[in-house]
């Protein structure tokens, strides 16, 4: 047992395995990291099921989507698609792995195989001192900190008011 010193100067979690006498076990082999399709975060399989004889395959986001649609459970979808030898609804369904749906292309401008519509870049205007924002208002952080203006009548107006203002109690501080 340590002495009395050395069990306050040791930390908390080493104390513990020593007065067990547990030995840590080896870490295990890392496992390999899995990264997700940033369009499909849950991981879902999607999956085309038809019954045996149809022309058309249905398509499924999941493999629970087309054991809801079937009625039947999710591990004879999965037994289906992974191995349909051995599943017993063989006779009744097929399954197989189906590539997930591409996303709508960006329209071009033009005619067909043009570069793509661009949002036009945004640039800024000065006039009288406000300077324009990206939302359509304007701003003049000098003499209007914090304050939004959303046209430029409404910005002159309320300069003309602060000039007015000034003048007044300048006026009334003069000797």
């Amino acid at each position: 047992m340590p002495s009395t010193a050395e069990w306050s100067t040791t930390p908390r979690h080493e104390r513990s395995l020593a007065a067990r006498r547990v030995v840590a076990p080896a870490s295990p082999a890392p496992r390999p990291i899995v990264r997700r399709d940033p369009g499909n975060p849950q991981g879902k399989k999607p999956v085309e099921m038809r019954r045996v004889g149809d022309a058309d395959w249905r398509w499924f986001e999941s493999q629970a989507d087309a054991a809801k649609a079937f009625g039947v459970d999710g591990f004879e979808v999965s037994a289906l698609v992974n191995n349909p030898s051995k599943a017993r609804l063989r006779e009744t369904f097929e399954a197989r792995p189906a590539q997930p749906r591409k996303k709508r292309e960006q329209p071009t401008k033009g005619k067909a195989g043009g570069a793509p519509l661009k949002k036009p870049r945004f640039v800024q205007r000065r006039v009288e001192g406000a300077q324009s924002k990206s939302n359509g208002k304007w701003v003049d952080h000098y003499m209007f900190p914090g304050r939004e203006f959303d046209d430029l009548d409404e910005y002159r107006a309320a300069k003309k008011q602060r000039a007015a203002r000034r003048r007044e109690l300048h006026d009334q501080w003069k000797p």
